[in-house]
């Protein structure tokens, strides 16, 4: 396990957020980012298996029997923050949480009369089973890596969300009251989804700070038969995984291909 230095303000480990980017890019050439939601400055990164199961889960994109009605689910991942405070959520798997007494806008956790849920007790059994095999079995049907963050330490429960199906994204009040009273101490993710829209909210902490949301998943390149197209997708490829500002031109004027790569550096590379 890689030791790194604990942030002030929460107790996680300190990684950049280009140094997120460049591990999760590292992963294979074929994955990139599906996906963004959220103008926030913290951010949540969904690692290709945690955004597929949430498509599946809640069936992304369409109206479905099971996701006409509200869902519960949980996140569970690594955290970090940067030098700056800026919290970095990395989700690697969702779990559905078993919910009684659903309709459009509603799902609970308990039964109608307030008893116990026994189907929770499945939840915590499953979640615990996860975290302690991750390690061993970390290897996707790709032969790639699940979960690159691994060796800066254990998953743990980090995104509490329920979906809004075909309503819209937004925080009622008791969104606003259960996530202030499951952050506490703890930067936990609460996140709203409408899965027939596709829209995602997501708010960090007990005061819900705004996150922006990004989903990466495998996305194989094209065989275009061409060497100008290859070079634009690597050129293009390079940008993002630097966190560079750019795009790359490519034309063919008078039988010839040029190529043209605009990109702005940061200063302080």
């Amino acid at each position: 396990m890689t030791n790194l230095p604990k942030g002030k303000k929460y107790n996680l480990p300190v990684l950049s957020k280009d140094e997120i980017i460049r591990i999760i890019f590292d992963i294979s050439p074929d994955i990139d980012i599906v996906e963004t939601h959220g103008k926030g400055k913290h951010t949540v990164f969904f690692l290709p298996q945690a955004t597929r199961e949430l498509h599946h889960i809640t069936s992304y994109g369409r109206w479905s029997p099971m996701n006409h009605e509200e869902q519960k689910l949980q996140g569970i991942g690594l955290s970090f923050q940067d030098e700056e405070g800026t919290i970095y959520h990395i989700p690697a798997h969702m779990l559905e949480i078993p919910t009684k007494n659903r309709s459009g806008s509603h799902a609970a956790t308990l039964e109608r009369d307030g008893s116990w849920n026994w189907g929770l007790d499945y939840l915590d059994y499953y979640r615990s089973k996860y975290i302690q095999y991750e390690r061993q079995y970390n290897t996707d049907e790709h032969g790639n890596t699940v979960n690159p963050f691994l060796k800066y330490g254990r998953s743990r429960y980090m995104i509490n969300m329920h979906t809004h199906p075909g309503i819209g994204t937004f925080f009622s009040v008791p969104d606003r009251i259960n996530g202030k009273a499951r952050a506490g101490n703890d930067p936990i993710v609460t996140m709203v989804v409408d899965p027939v829209r596709k829209e995602v909210l997501a708010g960090i902490g007990e005061n819900l700070e705004e996150a922006s949301v990004v989903f990466f998943d495998y996305v194989p390149a094209k065989n275009s038969g061409t060497e100008e197209e290859e070079i634009v997708r690597l050129s293009e490829t390079c940008l993002r995984k630097r966190g560079y500002q750019g795009k790359t031109i490519c034309r063919k004027r008078f039988g010839r291909t040029h190529i043209r790569v605009n990109m702005t550096i940061p200063k302080e590379v």
